[in-house]
């Protein structure tokens, strides 16, 4: 009898450890992505039906810009967690990096690396950052994969977001467009702003701190690029040479 009642509470503690790990699990590496371990509703549990979803990817991509994401869901229950990576369709390396926001975390694991997941599981929403590559490598795919609720049977989202480079005209900062960033660049964008002078071409070659607009704190911010080792001009719309 005494073997007994010490066998039973070992069996209860077993038993529950089992139901927390399958009612909250990570299943790190599983986003779908070509090379992963699969998804959650083929190589895991549950079925589809999920509502989990992305916003902020864009449809069309500047080279070296940052997009904030944001995972949330419309329905059911919180997300236990997901897996995310953002791929280069030809080659299938990670497009990018992946960057934490809130309650995110990144992972590496096999066949995944620089993978995005919730830094705890059952979230009702998660944001992170993609900083798309510096150059354009062409259409980049969104992989991720998300489970819902506390059991093993709840639903499962898979979702696959693309992305194509968009075109790339010209250097920011470059206002003369001869390809380099120098003093004519700051004397024009003050010619610009106060001695009506030509407008840059396009605009965004004389957006130094890429706001959206060309005023006076772009012309201090070239001169702290050229002689205070400033940062270099933000790269914007087309200007991402």
């Amino acid at each position: 009898m005494k073997i007994v009642r010490i066998a039973l509470p070992c069996i209860f503690l077993i038993l529950l450890s089992f139901l927390i790990l399958t009612a909250h699990p990570n299943f790190t590496g599983y986003s779908g992505a070509p090379g992963c371990k699969g998804t959650c509703a083929s190589s895991c549990h549950g079925f589809a039906g999920g509502t989990i979803s992305v916003s902020g990817f864009p449809s069309t991509y500047t080279p070296g810009q940052i997009y904030t994401l944001k995972v949330s869901h419309s329905a059911g229950g919180s997300i236990a967690n997901f897996n995310a990576s953002v791929r280069i369709v030809t080659d299938s390396s990670n497009a990018g990096v992946l960057s934490a926001g809130q309650s995110t975390v990144t992972y590496n694991t096999t066949g995944e690396t620089n993978g995005m997941h919730f830094s705890n599981a059952d979230q009702d929403s998660g944001t992170f950052s993609w900083t798309a590559p510096d150059t354009s490598v062409g259409e980049v795919r969104l992989y991720l994969a998300g489970h819902q609720g506390t059991t093993p049977d709840d639903p499962n989202t898979e979702l696959v977001l693309s992305a194509t480079s968009g075109v790339c005209l010209a250097k920011a900062g470059d206002v003369t467009g001869d390809g380099t960033i120098l003093l004519p660049d700051i004397i024009a964008i003050i010619n610009f702003l106060f001695r009506a002078g030509p407008t840059p071409t396009p605009l965004c070659r004389g957006d130094a701190n890429g706001n959206g607009t060309i005023l006076l704190p772009d012309v201090i911010y070239l001169i702290n690029f050229l002689f205070r080792a400033g940062p270099a001009p933000v790269k914007t719309g087309v200007c991402c040479l």
